[in-house]
């Protein structure tokens, strides 16, 4: 049924109901299956079509899963002879307890008397799987998830050192993902902040009487910025909820409501901290109860703004939320702040002179070089322009462990690279988000460079005075084997040689041009535009004709069964100059609040004053790529395909002209035709092959 359009349908129902005197199928609850497919079958079975025309295809699926190997052969009714846990499962209630009994047996008497083991075990860090879980407070999903990521740092009399910003930093570095400001006093706050305008702009706000909702992801600094400006803010006699999800107990927004009309009634600002989803059954539930919560939802649907500046990016009431999810913490800004936090306290910059950790003093002395400083925040500016970002507690914890390294249990040397801030920033580690992406976008390994690989898989054969910082190339241990050697190689090479920036040089050439378009250098918006609109063109249509990137063709696509589809056509089509290519920006209302940096592109199409957006971020444009250079749509990420059509049946419900005039596409010969109708739509004038 997937072919056939609204207005096909809805000619049907009015055929049916003039010849029948009824409606037949109303689309309700209880009168069978696909109303859409009933409705379809009869009426062209009325226009004459044969009976089993319309078949979808669509079986039911039963899914099985195989509890022993001789599953298949039961199934065949064949002579099986099946296990007895199978045929008589009462016997197995205590498996568990036997498995348990002879584990016991079989492997822990005999290494409770083995010493090496012992040995190893008390080396191994203690955990609780109780730290691992989601605490059961009787709270909804959302509630558990926060309570669980309520953790203390690390005790600081587990370090050998009586200073307590050493003691902060180190555990920070082995700290879990689970720190949280909540759990942190005034002083630690401090150590952690870091000044920004918008500090200033709430307090400015505040001070002019405005109500502030911080908002965006777990992890993003709200109820930090809030604990730490608490006293400034009391001044004006604000009234402060620094958690939302705490206040609202299995979802009640009253305790909320409760305090914001506390506020009102007393004249004085009302600041919230509220992650997203409480934020969202605030603007759903409470509209009714506090009429300011319309402003809100308004704000939090236009958080960005594209093109000239209107009336509407200003706020309506004396509220303002900021969304702390735009204020991505790996832009070089805020990154290279947090470095130079660490670096620029006194007791990290007198612990590095001391010398008394060797690994310690050698990557400060490196990671305080300006270029190194400038080379770091580079690979998390990769990750940024490609749309990820990292809670600021990650970005914390990560950085702390280019200095500590992540745990005291592990034992370096002072020449082995693994005690190397390079390799350290590349270590695998599941529970971090950050961790994963850096190795597997940031990573230098992961570019290849023939010229300079063949150099570095070499032991002594790059140039000593080349490299900024020692002079010479790095020592490193020869016990290592040459594949590990060359990774380690590889990355300090980016760091700390004067040709490392090369290391990306080779990346493919899309990457640099949606890089560059989102700093506003080199492509112009019409050649952006003119590359866009041919990729799309051949999404559908997979071969080159006149005019593919002059107008964005209309597709229909149509296919039998679940198929993919056989062919495309289309008869409407978008000029490219109703197009345009806009970077976003923050609203009026938020200006100099937080610094954001796009992250992605709008393709914009302006019809009969209605706007039509693709959203084009690092992976569709990338996908765009693919297609422009030849890859069929089937093998390109289904996700982005699915944009592209959602954006095209926008298009379509546009009412675009319709020209006599048809592009059709036949997947399977791989040929374009050219079809003229006649002016009553009635006959084909001409099919002919399309150039």
């Amino acid at each position: 049924t997937v072919q056939f359009s609204p207005e096909t349908v809805q000619a049907i129902e009015k055929v049916m109901e003039a010849k029948l005197g009824f409606q037949h199928v109303n689309s309700v609850f209880g009168e069978g299956p696909s109303p859409k497919f009933r409705k379809l079958t009869t009426g062209l079975e009325a226009l004459g079509f044969p009976q089993d025309l319309m078949r979808h295809n669509q079986h039911r699926l039963i899914y099985s899963i195989p509890l022993c190997k001789e599953a298949n052969s039961y199934l065949l009714d064949e002579s099986t002879d099946l296990p007895d846990y199978i045929r008589n499962p009462e016997k197995f209630c205590n498996a568990t307890e036997k498995i348990a009994y002879y584990w016991r047996e079989r492997w822990l008497k005999s290494r409770i008397n083995h010493e090496p083991s012992l040995l190893t075990l008390s080396n191994t860090k203690k955990w609780a799987l109780s730290e691992e879980l989601p605490v059961d407070r009787g709270d909804t999903f959302e509630e558990q998830e926060t309570h669980s990521s309520e953790v203390t740092l690390t005790d600081s009399s587990d370090f050998n050192t009586n200073n307590q910003d050493l003691n902060f930093w180190r555990s920070f570095a082995y700290a879990s993902q689970n720190v949280c400001s909540d759990e942190l006093k005034y002083d630690d706050l401090e150590r952690l902040h870091i000044k920004s305008a918008l500090d200033d702009f709430v307090l400015e706000k505040v001070q002019k009487g405005y109500s502030i909702i911080l908002t965006g992801n777990a992890g993003d600094g709200k109820t930090h910025l809030f604990n730490r400006l608490k006293s400034d803010l009391s001044k004006y006699g604000t009234i402060i909820q620094t958690d939302a999800t705490a206040a609202m107990r299995r979802g009640d927004i009253t305790p909320i409501l409760n305090e914001w009309r506390k506020a009102q009634s007393k004249k004085v600002p009302y600041c919230l901290a509220a992650n997203e989803y409480p934020l969202y059954q605030l603007r759903s539930n409470g509209q009714q109860d506090l009429p300011i919560l319309k402003e809100v939802d308004r704000q939090c649907r236009y958080r960005l703004a594209y093109g000239p500046e209107i009336d509407e990016e200003n706020p309506r009431d004396k509220i303002i939320v900021i969304d702390l999810s735009l204020r991505n913490p790996l832009n070089p800004k805020f990154a290279g702040a947090v470095i130079d936090k660490i670096i620029h306290n006194n007791a990290i910059e007198n612990y590095a002179q001391s010398t008394q950790d060797p690994i310690f003093t050698r990557n400060y002395i490196h990671l305080s070089h300006p270029i190194v400083k400038e080379r770091l925040l580079k690979l998390f500016d990769r990750l940024r322009m490609r749309g990820y970002r990292a809670p600021i507690r990650e970005l914390w914890i990560i950085i702390s462990r280019l200095f500590f390294g992540s745990s005291s249990h592990i034992v370096e040397t002072e020449w082995s690279p693994t005690s190397w801030f390079s390799e350290r920033l590349f270590e695998l580690d599941d529970r971090f988000s950050l961790s994963t992406l850096l190795r597997q976008w940031s990573d230098p390994v992961r570019c290849s460079h023939p010229h300079w690989d063949a150099i570095l898989e070499q032991p002594g054969s790059s140039n000593s005075g080349d490299w900024l910082i020692e002079g010479q190339e790095p020592l490193y241990s020869l016990r290592r084997n040459l594949a590990d050697r060359f990774r380690a190689m590889k990355r300090i090479f980016y760091f700390e040689h004067k040709n490392g920036i090369e290391s990306f040089d080779l990346e493919d050439d899309s990457t640099k041009e949606f890089f560059d378009f989102l700093k506003g250098i080199k492509q112009s918006d019409s050649l952006m535009i003119k590359k866009i609109i041919k990729a799309i063109n051949l999404c559908y249509c997979p071969s080159y004709f006149n005019g593919i990137q002059d107008a964005l063709y209309l597709w229909i696509g149509h296919r039998f069964h679940e198929k993919p589809s056989c062919s495309f056509i289309a008869n409407q089509y978008i000029a490219i100059n109703q197009f345009e290519a806009l970077l976003p920006r923050l609203p009026k209302r938020m200006e100099n609040a937080i610094e954001y940096l796009p992250d992605h592109f709008l393709l914009r199409c302006n019809i009969n004053e209605k706007q039509y957006n693709l959203r084009i971020d690092y992976s569709l444009y990338n996908t765009l790529n693919k297609l422009e250079n030849g890859i069929p749509r089937h093998l390109v990420p289904e996700r982005d395909i699915n944009r592209l059509d959602i954006f095209i049946e926008q298009l379509l419900s546009a009412n675009v002209n319709q020209e006599r005039i048809f592009i059709a596409f036949n997947a399977e010969l791989r040929c374009i035709n050219r079809i003229r109708i006649s002016n009553d739509w009635r006959k084909f004038e001409e099919v002919s092959k399309h150039e």
